[in-house]
């Protein structure tokens, strides 16, 4: 092939080297970031209409995160791309060829991460290790934040939100203190609830007012300023009925 690949081979290209080797994958090198992609990820961007895309661009285009090979098994077969020729490799000689070159680039990064590979081996950087004090997100939990996106998880009596960023990547946010606040905002809301349903079952009326409609002149009934916090949001006019 005379053509540079990882430059202007095409998207059905390379999914036909991909039959033609029976290999699980492609491996390109582009802007000195590698890229393994997968047989599905290929047939996936042809439905969607980029198979006559150079490969470059539809992998810059798509914002796709570098793929790691620990992500393959040992004897899965990867078409490797060098400049404007390619052979067939195993993924152990990739393994081999990257082994020592340290930690990847993900695991230095100020937020917290957590990745899980094509085998299903979970890593995470020290941020997350650090927020979730070394306990690990249960697989289910991982798998409904791939199937929705995001998905609330509970670790230590902690309320976490795990959000699915793409190619086996998650990061994970502390929303204790929001959860908690809104189981006050819900009791309350319910005890309010009961409590006026009692009044009404004993024949007060109850009304309701904005704030910016507090009454100026003579009131029927009691006013009960409500508040949340230092916000003022209205008054409750309570009328009794007479005592005969």
């Amino acid at each position: 092939m005379s053509k540079k690949i990882a430059d202007e081979i095409t998207v059905n290209e390379a999914l036909c080297l991909l039959f033609r080797h029976k290999a699980a994958a492609i491996s390109v090198c582009l802007n000195e970031s590698s890229f393994c992609v997968r047989q599905e990820e290929l047939i996936a961007a042809m439905e969607r209409g980029f198979g006559s895309s150079p490969l470059g661009h539809w992998l810059e285009s798509s914002h796709r995160c570098t793929g790691e090979i620990e992500d393959f098994s040992s004897d899965e077969s990867i078409v490797l791309v060098e400049g404007a020729s390619c052979r067939l490799v195993k993924a152990s000689e990739l393994k081999r060829a990257t082994a020592g070159e340290g930690c990847p680039a993900w695991v230095d990064l100020p937020f917290p991460l957590i990745h899980r590979n094509a085998a299903g081996k979970l890593s995470m950087n020290s941020v997350a290790r650090g927020l979730l004090e070394g306990e690990y997100i249960l697989p289910s939990i991982l798998d409904q934040a791939l199937k929705d996106k995001e998905t609330l998880c509970v670790v230590n009596g902690r309320s976490f939100l795990l959000r699915h960023l793409g190619h086996g990547y998650f990061t994970i946010e502390d929303i204790d203190e929001e959860v908690e606040l809104a189981r006050e905002i819900i009791w309350q809301a319910a005890v309010g609830k009961a409590l006026l349903e009692r009044l009404e079952r004993e024949g007060v009326k109850v009304g309701q007012l904005p704030d910016r409609d507090f009454p100026t002149n003579g009131v029927d009934g009691e006013l009960i300023s409500c508040s949340w916090g230092d916000t003022p949001l209205g008054y409750l006019l309570l009328k009794f009925q007479e005592r005969r």
